[in-house]
């Protein structure tokens, strides 16, 4: 008799284990809690789908989140990447960890994987912060170049340290889009000239707010972030002409993980995020700033209206990565 209850136990217990796992979804996301959590219990309450979360707590964002993937590839635990940025992405997908999957809404967004691995959507922007206490509009440089002109204080100028993160997507952008001649000797001469490399793009923009630096570059959810707070700020895009290299837009990225647990609550959750609907929320949020080439906002962040965007694909700026961080870490630690 014992045995035979602790049968059915085992079966019931298997039973429902089994109808958990039908009804959930596993999402591994490296965008900030505040933003990417609202989003997904929403999606939660509207589909009865549990989303389980696991949040990228690392320092240096996403990178613990893709370790844990590439560990896990044998045997999946997560169903989606909801991504910060779009070079971790793009780098999954070249180790065979993403599944192929076209939502109806990929021909919308900004980047697209030609061979439907992820899909880039919304996103954020590289500015320049500056404080309005410390320096005028019309003072302010209109280019990266201008951070070598000497009539710049080089103590007043802050860029956070270009080893993670978006400051090192940046990085490997201005290799793939200068060169890696030109891109280096202009981070040589940033250098010599004595910038301040600081510890993260927050850290940039609160010097700026306290008048330590008079201007740096940051991440637009970052500068936004001291407007909503009525701190005295400009946020500028540089190399704003046509013949410029342009501004740097960091897109989200999301993919389905192949092999995940729960393949069709993932393509479920990823047609949610890509919805228009989730993207305005987002707008809302202060996350987005940017969707399809358009300026937009819906908070008092002083943004300028339109944006000149730097023209290169995904694709050579993660080919640019591994050498931009080559010498970077070389020129900048020893």
């Amino acid at each position: 008799m014992k045995k035979y209850i602790l049968l059915v136990s085992i079966i019931l217990f298997s039973a429902c284990s089994s109808t958990q796992k039908q009804n959930e979804v596993v999402i591994y996301t490296s965008v900030d809690q505040h933003y990417s959590e609202p989003i997904l219990a929403a999606f939660e309450k509207e589909t009865g789908i549990h989303v389980r979360i696991a949040f990228d707590v690392e320092a240096s964002k996403t990178t613990g989140l893709v370790n844990r993937l590439i560990a896990e590839q044998k045997h999946p635990k997560a169903d989606i990447f909801w991504n910060s940025e779009f070079v971790q992405t793009v780098r999954l997908a070249s180790r065979g960890i993403l599944a192929k999957y076209k939502a109806p809404t990929t021909d919308q967004m900004l980047w697209s994987d030609p061979e439907n691995r992820w899909s880039a959507f919304g996103g954020r922007l590289r500015v320049l912060i500056s404080n309005s206490e410390k320096i005028s509009d019309s003072s302010l440089p209109h280019s990266l170049d201008d951070f070598l002109d000497p009539k710049y204080p080089a103590d007043k100028i802050g860029i956070a340290l270009p080893l993670f993160g978006t400051t090192a997507t940046h990085a490997a952008t201005l290799w793939a889009q200068m060169g890696e001649s030109n891109a280096s000797k202009f981070f040589q001469n940033l250098k010599e000239r004595g910038l301040s490399f600081v510890n993260g793009n927050s850290v940039v923009r609160d010097s700026v707010v306290n008048g330590q630096l008079w201007f740096g570059l940051t991440d637009s959810d970052d500068a936004c972030a001291a407007a909503a707070k009525g701190k005295s700020i400009n946020i500028t895009f540089l190399d704003q002409n046509p013949e410029d290299i342009g501004t740097l837009v960091i897109p989200n990225t999301v993919a389905l993980i192949a092999g995940g647990p729960n393949p069709e609550n993932g393509r479920k959750l990823i047609e949610y995020l890509l919805s228009h609907k989730t993207k305005e929320r987002l707008v809302e949020l202060g996350w987005f700033h940017v969707d399809n080439g358009r300026i937009t906002t819906a908070t008092a962040c002083p943004l300028p209206s339109t944006i000149h965007m730097q023209n290169i694909s995904p694709d050579k700026i993660v080919e640019s990565l591994e050498p931009s961080q080559n010498y970077l870490r070389k020129l900048l630690l020893r």
